[in-house]
C-alpha cells in the first residue's frame, strides 16, 4: 500500500503546449483511502492517472508514490495497476490465463502464479469461469475478471478509469457494491475515475471535482454536498440537482435581502459575523430539492405562490416541479402527498440551507 501524492503537477498538449489538460495540480491520496476524480470529458481525469502511472511525464511539478518521487520512474517499476473502461480481455485466452497474463509478463514461478489466481478467483467469485472464454461472460462477469487481473499484481495502489462505464445502470449499481467491499477488505489505495456524481459519492471517501483541467474543491461527498465552494461544484453534485435563481442582494430597514421576481428572503443573519462579505450585487441564489417546504396556504411573508407543473413518483419520495411563471421549482417529497396538476401551493426555502454564489465568479458566499 501507499499513498500517492501530486505537487504543482502540469500537463500541457498540442503544438507548443498551448492545450493544458492538467493545471497545477496538488492533492495527496492517503494510504489505503478509495479516492474520486469526477469531472465532464476532457476536465483531466485519465491524464493524471497516466501521470500517476508513468504513461505521461509531468511538464511540471512532481509525483510520488509513497515517499518516492517518480516523474523518472519506467511505469513497469511503479508498482501501480491499472484498469481501463475498455477491460480489454484476451479473446483468446480462458479466465485462468487472463487473470496469470500480468504474473507470466514478468516471468513469476508458475506455483505462485496459480496461487494467486486461485486467491482471487476465490476472493471473486469467478472461480467457475477460469476455463471459459471471455465471449462466454456476461457484463458483470467480463468486469469481475478484468478486476481480478490488476488483483493478483498485489499492486502499491489501483487506477481505475471509468470501469463501470459500459454496464447498464442495475448491473453498475451491483458492482459498485462489490468494489467498495473489494477495497474494504483489501485495505488498498485507489483513484476512481468517473463522470458520474452518484457513482463518485456512494465510492469514495474522498473526491476531487475536476474541471478544464483545474481542481474545484476537494472533500468528502457530505463536505461537497453541504459545502461546495462554487457553482460549479454545487451543479455538480447531487441527484436531484440543486435549484439556481438569478438574484440581485439590496439593503432595505438597515438589512440585506436577496431579490428575485417572484420572492424575496432576509438574509441578513446568515451575512453577520462573516468575514468573506459580497463583492458584488448579482447573485445567484442555490436550493435543494429536499430543503423546500410545501404548504397549502400562505405562513410568512416570504412563502412563495407556486402552480403544480408535474410529479413524477420515485418510490418512497416523489420529485414535484412547481412553475413561477418561467422558472421551474423542484421539490423533494415524500410519495404520499398527492398534488392536482396546476394546483396552487406555497413554497418556503429553509434559510439556513440556501447556497448564495457571485454571479461573475461562481465562488460561494454561503
Amino acid at each position: 500500500m501507499a499513498t500517492i501524492r501530486m505537487e504543482n503537477v502540469t500537463k500541457q498538449f498540442g503544438p507548443g503546449k498551448q492545450y493544458c489538460n492538467v493545471y497545477d495540480f496538488n492533492f495527496e491520496v492517503k494510504d489505503g483511502e478509495l479516492f474520486c476524480l469526477i469531472g465532464p470529458t476532457n476536465s483531466g481525469k485519465t491524464t493524471t492517472l497516466r501521470l500517476i502511472a508513468g504513461l505521461e511525464k509531468p511538464d511540471q511539478g512532481h509525483v510520488y508514490i509513497g515517499d518516492w518521487e517518480v516523474n523518472h520512474v519506467h511505469p513497469s517499476q511503479r508498482q501501480i495497476a491499472m484498469l481501463f473502461e475498455t477491460l480489454a480481455l484476451y479473446p483468446n485466452k480462458d479466465g485462468y490465463g487472463n487473470l496469470a497474463s500480468p504474473l507470466r509478463v514478468r516471468k513469476v514461478p508458475k506455483v505462485e502464479i496459480d496461487r494467486s489466481v486461485q486467491e482471487v478467483a476465490t476472493l471473486l467469485g469467478i472461480k467457475h469461469l477460469l476455463n471459459r472464454t471471455p465471449e462466454t461472460y456476461s457484463g458483470g462477469e467480463k468486469q469481475r475478471v478484468a478486476l481480478g487481473r490488476i488483483l493478483v499484481q498485489r499492486p502499491r495502489a489501483y487506477l481505475l478509469d471509468e470501469p463501470l462505464g459500459a454496464l447498464d445502470a442495475r448491473l453498475r449499481i451491483s458492482m459498485r457494491s462489490e468494489l467498495k467491499r473489494l477495497q474494504r477488505e483489501l485495505g488498498q489505495t485507489m483513484i476512481f475515475v468517473t463522470h458520474d456524481q452518484e457513482e463518485a459519492m456512494s465510492l469514495g471517501n474522498r473526491i476531487a471535482v475536476l474541471k478544464e483541467g483545474r481542481i474545484q474543491q476537494i472533500g468528502t461527498p457530505l463536505e461537497l454536498y453541504h459545502h461546495p465552494v462554487n457553482y460549479y461544484v454545487a451543479k455538480s453534485m447531487g441527484k436531484p440537482a440543486m435549484n439556481f435563481y438569478d438574484c440581485t442582494l439590496r439593503q432595505r430597514n438597515e438589512k440585506t435581502f436577496v431579490m428575485h421576481d417572484h420572492f424575496s428572503l432576509d438574509i441578513d443573519d446568515r451575512l453577520k459575523g462573516m468575514k468573506k462579505q459580497p463583492k458584488e450585487r448579482k447573485m445567484i441564489l442555490g436550493i435543494r430539492p429536499e430543503h423546500i417546504d410545501i404548504s397549502d396556504v400562505k405562513q410568512t411573508e416570504e412563502d412563495i405562490a407556486a402552480e403544480v407543473f408535474i410529479s413524477e413518483p420515485l418510490g418512497a419520495k416523489a420529485i414535484v416541479d412547481f412553475k413561477l411563471s418561467e422558472e421551474t421549482i423542484r421539490a423533494l417529497t415524500p410519495s404520499d402527498q398527492q398534488f392536482e396538476i396546476k394546483g396552487k401551493k406555497w413554497l418556503r426555502f429553509q434559510k439556513r440551507k440556501i447556497h448564495l454564489f457571485e454571479k461573475e465568479s461562481g465562488e460561494a458566499i454561503f
